[in-house]
């Protein structure tokens, strides 16, 4: 495959992403940027590689979501923090191995940012979903 055809390609499962303005236009850049940024592995990709599979300058993504009341950060965090919830309601995975899976240096990080986003931290939340209340 030439790099013409690969980019065909691609942009032939970006640009449909991006609603009727197609190229060039504005589209719903709030539904496609999460899709974009969450990778097949699970990883998160950087901005600059989202703007780039859109055809757009990282500043202009940046714009875009900006109209849309985003930003790129607040879109990572809304992905790690619905996958932090998937994966606190399995039993047998530590909060070490969530934290590394959602590219957190550390657990203190990540229990850090779950309890900005929820209030209380990973294990509480965990607790609350998974511990089945003793009857009286």
């Amino acid at each position: 495959m030439t790099l013409i055809e690969f980019q065909v390609s691609a942009s032939d499962k970006v640009y449909p992403l991006l609603g009727a303005q197609g190229r060039g236009g504005h589209g719903d850049f709030k539904e496609v940027v999460p899709q974009l940024a969450l990778r097949t592995d699970g990883t998160i990709a950087p901005l600059g590689e989202v703007a780039e599979r859109l055809c757009v300058s990282a500043r202009t993504l940046k714009r875009r979501l900006r109209q849309d009341g985003l930003t790129y950060r607040a879109v990572v965090d809304a992905i790690r923090l619905k996958r932090s919830l998937e994966f606190l309601r399995h039993r047998g995975l530590s909060v070490e191995y969530i934290a590394e899976k959602l590219g957190y240096s550390s657990a203190a990080n990540f229990t850090r940012a779950f309890r900005r986003w929820t209030g209380s931290p990973p294990h509480t939340y965990r607790c609350e979903v998974l511990c089945v209340p003793r009857s009286v």
